[in-house]
């Protein structure tokens, strides 16, 4: 019942805040022919590939920058890394022949795969750094 009273108190406070409308005749509006928004999408769609490959580049430094410090835990996330990677490897030379269902539930897993490993190298180079200091 107090949700329903604080529900409805907010939606009276909000509607006083509206302005009245005002019937004003619209302003002339000049038509402007503009470029297609489709290499917008195209442009965000490599940025997006990009982004992904720079933050897999990073990870790689990050693997390698571990040997320095780890060399087990380095070459346990070296196999995890190397194995996750041949996995979204071969699902990508099929990605062309199948649906797009399966596609948009495959695609996150691997990227989420990579993304685990990735995180875990980060957390224990990161502690391995702050241990040997």
């Amino acid at each position: 019942m107090k949700s329903i009273v604080t529900a409805i108190s907010a939606v009276l406070l909000l509607s006083g805040c509206v302005a009245a409308k005002k019937s004003t005749p619209a302003p002339e509006v000049k038509s402007v022919v503009t470029a297609p928004a489709q290499p917008l999408r195209v442009s965000a769609a490599e940025s997006q590939t990009q982004d992904y490959a720079s933050r897999i580049m990073q990870c790689r430094k990050e693997l390698d920058a571990l040997q320095t410090y780890n060399v087990a835990k380095h070459q346990q996330f070296k196999n995890e890394f190397d194995r996750t990677a041949g996995q979204l490897k071969k699902y990508l030379e099929v990605k062309n022949g199948i649906s797009s269902d399966v596609n948009d539930l495959a695609m996150p897993k691997y990227q989420f795969a990579i993304r685990d490993v990735c995180f875990r190298v980060k957390s224990e180079l990161a502690t391995s750094i702050i241990k040997a200091a």
